[in-house]
């Protein structure tokens, strides 16, 4: 009887204690499915911002950035805005294509991108992840 009622206790302080078997965004999971990723150039002029020779797109804890044209060597600096922390590689876009792996700062939330080449050219993007 005693277990009984320890049990019944138990399941109720389940359902009543925040925290205690409930999910906090910052536990919640990113979703693996595919995502794009639009990239733009920094504008040199401020009218206009151009589209990238970059088709960027997440799947499955990774960023992965194809070049359609080969850009030289470049950095690439990507920030959890929502919770912090930052992933930055040095990239040789004359592969083609690069995998960045994000697991270490993926949460849901906002996120930047910046693809910064050695001639000083800077392609962003915004985006977030749910």
């Amino acid at each position: 009887m005693k277990r009984l009622i320890m049990f019944v206790v138990l399941a109720f302080l389940a359902n009543i204690t925040p925290g205690f078997g409930m999910t906090t965004p910052d536990d919640e999971q990113v979703s693996s499915e595919y995502q794009p990723i639009g990239v733009r150039r920094r504008p040199t002029n401020f009218h206009r911002s151009l589209e990238a020779p970059i088709f960027a797109y997440y799947a499955a804890g990774t960023i992965n950035l194809d070049f359609l044209e080969n850009l030289g060597a470049a950095t690439v600096a990507i920030q959890n805005l929502t919770a912090g922390g930052q992933v930055a590689e040095l990239i040789d876009t004359g592969m083609g294509n690069v995998v960045i792996d994000i697991n270490s700062i993926l949460t849901v939330g906002d996120y930047y991108m910046t693809i910064t080449t050695m001639s000083g050219e800077v392609y962003y993007a915004e985006f977030t992840l749910e």
